[in-house]
């Protein structure tokens, strides 16, 4: 079989059609193809978003329930304690990945991170 004809994209999407949370993560160096690593995930086990002022999480065995919060400056504290009640453990070690939280966040993220703001007149939905 052609390495070309099965693709990490093409595999993501023929699993988001049955998944509805599922991701394509890819790593790339653009001065050498080693290292270079595609995961789909599918199934999150946790999650963590901040939508409209509403922070809801979930986490093994939770439904997930909505935190109104008073400062948008809390995110990277709640953040870092969320991602702190996992244990990674160990991964053998012929896994070119080593254990921890794997996951993505969008581009509407930035400004709970980063000290930018957006003008709301430029977004076009």
């Amino acid at each position: 079989m052609l390495a070309d004809q099965v693709t990490p994209v093409g595999l993501y999407l023929k699993v988001r059609e049955h998944f509805e949370h599922s991701v394509l993560l890819e790593s790339n160096d653009f001065r050498s193809a080693e290292n270079c690593y595609s995961m789909i995930g599918v199934e999150p086990i946790a999650g963590f978003k901040v939508q409209d002022g509403i922070l809801t999480q979930f986490e093994p065995g939770e439904l997930g329930v909505g935190k109104t919060l008073s400062s948008f400056q809390q995110v990277p504290t709640l953040f870092n304690d969320f991602i702190g009640k996992f244990n990674y453990g160990s991964l053998p070690d012929e896994l070119p990945i080593s254990p921890g939280f794997f996951g993505h966040s969008s581009f509407d993220s930035i400004p709970y991170f980063e000290q930018i703001t957006f003008d709301p007149n430029k977004r076009t939905f």
